[in-house]
């Protein structure tokens, strides 16, 4: 159990030097817009990341939650940062392009699936073991 707080704490400390030097980075470039979408997307990744943790969901379940939910602001900042054009053409589209398409289908059967009344036809209350 020790080795495994070991291992994440070294893992964590990793992420934090390269956000760090990532945010860095971006503050230097962030006169252009990919420099600021590429702040704004680090600093979301990172609340994403330090929420997905174990403690952090069962402890904080809400801000998980509410962070997890700011998927749309992460997907329209990837499309933003993009668009800079700091070097070559914009073809940020091509990597954003497959995901949006999968997950609106995910939430066009979710919807579809939520209006489907199931009867229920027998229930019993069976011992919680408490």
């Amino acid at each position: 159990m020790l080795l495994f707080f070991v291992v994440v704490t070294v893992v964590a400390v990793v992420v934090v030097v390269v956000v760090v030097v990532i945010v860095v980075a971006n503050i230097f470039y962030s006169f252009v817009v990919a420099g600021f979408t590429g702040l704004l997307l680090t600093f979301q990744f990172f609340l994403i990341f330090i929420f997905s943790i174990q403690y952090a969901r069962t402890h904080t379940f809400r801000a998980f939650w509410i962070v997890h939910l700011s998927y749309p602001i992460f997907f329209i900042l990837m499309l933003l940062h993009g668009a800079g054009r700091m070097i070559q053409a914009a073809f940020t589209y091509y990597f954003v392009l497959g995901p949006i398409i999968l997950f609106t289908i995910d939430q066009l059967i979710s919807v579809s699936r939520r209006k489907i009344e199931i009867p229920v036809v027998d229930a019993k209350l069976l011992p919680s073991g408490r």
